[in-house]
């Protein structure tokens, strides 16, 4: 299973990400990651960066349909 996206990339909020910068354009993807994946609270550890992703062709594939293991 597998999934190409192709487009454009642009950087949201300060790179890298640190916790004195309180950014209005990253609070929401925060929120939402800290939620899914941190069982609430966002980690600002100062290595990382938000992007975001404007795709403009998205292919997917599943090779388990094939049969064969």
């Amino acid at each position: 299973r597998g999934a190409e996206l192709l487009g454009t990339v642009e950087q949201v909020g300060p790179a890298p990400r640190t916790p004195d910068a309180g950014d209005p354009a990253v609070e929401e993807p925060e929120r939402l990651f800290g939620e899914k994946y941190t069982g609430g609270t966002f980690i600002v550890d100062g290595a990382h960066a938000w992007l975001r992703l404007r795709p403009s062709k998205v292919a997917s594939w599943d090779f388990r349909k094939l049969g064969g293991g």
